[in-house]
């Protein structure tokens, strides 16, 4: 058996990095799944945190995110682009019945294959995810 060791490279979220994500509406995230293609590297992020969490439909929600960067800048790694809505992050969202992914509906894989991403998502039922699952979610709310 190999020791094998964790470095610690860069926090991605915040409001006091190199990514500022507070400026699209999010104050940290979760981790999440990720995959490159076609030139970038992509992230699917676990459980946003919004601005006024308590009061927020979109809080728990997931966010999209990429980056181009091929080496980690110092300090801060390296740039993050979100996936963005009327300038905010546009939440994660899959059709009928599905809609925005809240809470516990996380992505937990990805991959990219003949041109195309493909993301896996935990789906459990409603109620699990919160009062505000009883009218599910969808990316114009």
């Amino acid at each position: 058996m190999q020791l094998l060791r964790t470095v610690r490279i860069c926090q991605i979220s915040g409001s006091t990095l190199l990514n500022d994500t507070s400026r699209w509406g999010a104050l940290g995230f979760d981790e999440g799944a990720n995959t490159e293609h076609n030139g970038r590297f992509y992230f699917f992020t676990g459980d946003v945190v919004r601005p006024n969490s308590n009061a927020e439909p979109l809080n728990n929600s997931h966010l999209v995110a990429w980056t181009e960067d091929r080496t980690i800048l110092r300090p801060g790694g390296f740039h993050l682009q979100a996936v963005l809505q009327k300038g905010a992050f546009w939440p994660f969202e899959a059709g009928a019945p599905v809609g925005v992914t809240l809470s516990l509906e996380p992505a937990v894989s990805a991959f990219s294959y003949a041109g195309r991403v493909y993301v896996f998502v935990g789906a459990g039922p409603a109620h699990w995810s919160g009062p505000d699952q009883a009218i599910r979610l969808t990316a114009s709310t």
